[in-house]
């Protein structure tokens, strides 16, 4: 019987630690240590979402200081929303490590890391028709899959998108920056442009076809003026084309070096 209370007491300084903790907002590896304590509390209690929460309470202190912390607790934290059958919650948190994933780079297979949890997380907002959550990371995977030399995966994925938002009227005004990306991704897969531009040409018509806001946007006129310079290997005409849309639309990042891998298809000027 002391033993119990015992037991009990221990649970109620720890639990009341967490709540000292959030009150003052003390963070840090510390906290997360203590939060960490705090789930076989919430779990005696059988308060499995008090437990999975504390988990997410943790990795957001362990954030700054420890990856592989931080890491540990969301994975825990997807284990038990998953059996409670919170897939909105598994989603975000998915969503959650694939962002944290692609922040570290190219390094250790982060970016492959990052394409399946935006996968995962795609699927599970789907499942729970969480449309636009789901769009979101299917094009998160596309840019990176694009970046890292899986232009077909990207450009599947792309086309997906913009089909989906075709459906949405919330969305479909989003179509022609997807179809434009699989343009791009279309572009740069191309191993011989003289062999497989025909096709690529054939199907960037569809698009046209499939959206009809797609064909009088500068995105568009862009991928219809790369075709031209790439038919002719026109390097000049390449890159006025892409200073003209420069001047109208700033080119991202993603965009430019997407548009960098193209270029060898006209020649090998530096187009930066």
């Amino acid at each position: 019987m002391a033993s119990t209370r015992s037991s009990q007491e221990g649970d109620e300084l720890v639990l009341k630690a967490e709540k000292e903790l959030k009150s003052w907002g003390v963070f840090g590896k510390e906290a997360g240590d203590t939060l960490h304590k705090t789930v076989l509390c919430h779990l005696k209690l059988e308060s499995r979402f008090d437990a999975a929460q504390s988990y997410l309470d943790a990795a957001q202190n362990y954030l700054k200081v420890s990856k592989k912390d931080t890491i540990t607790s969301l994975e825990c934290a997807i284990n038990e929303f998953s059996d409670m059958g919170k897939l909105d919650k598994v989603g975000k948190i998915e969503q959650q490590l694939a962002e944290l994933y692609e922040d570290e780079g190219s390094e250790e297979g982060n970016l492959e890391k990052a394409i399946q949890h935006y996968e995962r997380a795609e699927h599970l907002y789907d499942s729970e028709n969480m449309k636009s959550a789901s769009n979101t990371c299917m094009q998160k995977a596309a840019h990176i899959n694009a970046m890292v030399g899986n232009y077909e995966k990207a450009l599947g994925s792309f086309e997906q998108s913009a089909r989906n938002a075709l459906d949405d009227k919330l969305l479909k005004y989003g179509a022609k920056d997807s179809f434009f990306k699989a343009g791009l991704c279309g572009l740069c897969k191309m191993d011989n442009a003289d062999e497989d531009l025909p096709e690529f040409k054939e199907k960037f018509e569809s698009y046209k076809e499939e959206d009809v806001m797609f064909e009088d946007s500068y995105e568009c006129k862009l991928v219809d003026k790369l075709i031209i310079a790439i038919e002719g290997k026109n390097v000049k005409a390449f890159q006025m084309a892409i200073k003209e849309y420069d001047n109208i639309k700033r080119l991202d990042n993603w965009k430019t070096q997407i548009l960098l891998k193209i270029k060898d298809k006209v020649g090998t000027t530096d187009l930066t």
